[in-house]
């Protein structure tokens, strides 16, 4: 799965209130792109004002976490430029311009990454099985070797 991922950070000259009104209505755009694009889901996240994330952040040394994070998550990666695309780039064009009215650019990042989810012990012993699948490979290639 390949998603879009902007990590978000307000306009100095904006309340906490203010930047989650306008990622609100930020939010209609994200999902109009996703819904033209076929995405298999967004996700729109907000930091929570709690005593745990400042804990974090000063006992590992971190800067501020964003104010948003937002996920678009789609099959294959986008083809902006292609010609069955066009209202993806207006829509991107918008999306853009409302960045302008809430977003510190400077200081937020954009970026595609690749996801894979795994949970819990089911995801523990499955890797466990890909550890020992590669040791018998070594084992395997050692041995033919001789």
């Amino acid at each position: 799965m390949i998603k879009l991922v902007q990590n978000l950070r307000r306009l100095p000259a904006l309340s906490v209130a203010e930047f989650r009104d306008k990622l609100n209505e930020y939010g209609f755009v994200v999902k109009d792109i996703a819904d033209e694009l076929g995405a298999a889901r967004v996700a729109i996240s907000t930091t929570l004002a709690v005593q745990d994330n400042i804990s974090m952040q000063v006992s590992q040394g971190t800067s501020d976490p964003p104010d948003a994070i937002v996920e678009i998550w789609m099959r294959r990666a986008p083809d902006f430029d292609g010609p069955d695309n066009l209202l993806a780039r207006q829509l991107l064009a918008k999306m853009r311009d409302m960045q302008d009215g809430f977003v510190d650019l400077h200081r937020s990042s954009f970026f595609f990454a690749s996801e894979r989810v795994e949970h819990g012990r089911e995801a523990a012993a499955a890797l466990s099985q890909r550890l020992m699948r590669i040791d018998q490979i070594k084992h395997t290639l050692d041995l033919s070797e001789m």
